[in-house]
């Protein structure tokens, strides 16, 4: 059994081939813990009931998960973390 839930965002901004980029009114799908769409707020769109996180008016950043990582510039930055020291909390 697949465990599937809806987000509608007011915005999302992500990275898109090394730039980052924001898009408006969109339904972002989950399945099994993958986002396997993103696509514009429509008419065929489901904005309620079961398995739908109604988030619009806020900003959902999908993938971003280091807390500190700002947003530019957006290249390559694989050499700077493997400076960082390795810590444990």
């Amino acid at each position: 059994m697949s465990n599937s839930l809806q987000i509608l965002a007011g915005s999302v901004t992500t990275a898109v081939n090394g730039s980052v980029v924001t898009l408006q009114n969109v339904s972002i799908e989950v399945n099994d813990g993958k986002i396997i769409n993103i696509s514009p707020i429509d008419e065929n769109t489901r904005t309620s009931g079961k398995g739908v996180l109604d988030r619009r008016g806020c900003l959902v950043t999908p993938g971003f998960i280091d807390a500190h990582t700002h947003l530019f510039p957006p290249t390559d930055r694989a050499a700077e973390f493997a400076m960082r020291p390795i810590k444990s909390y």
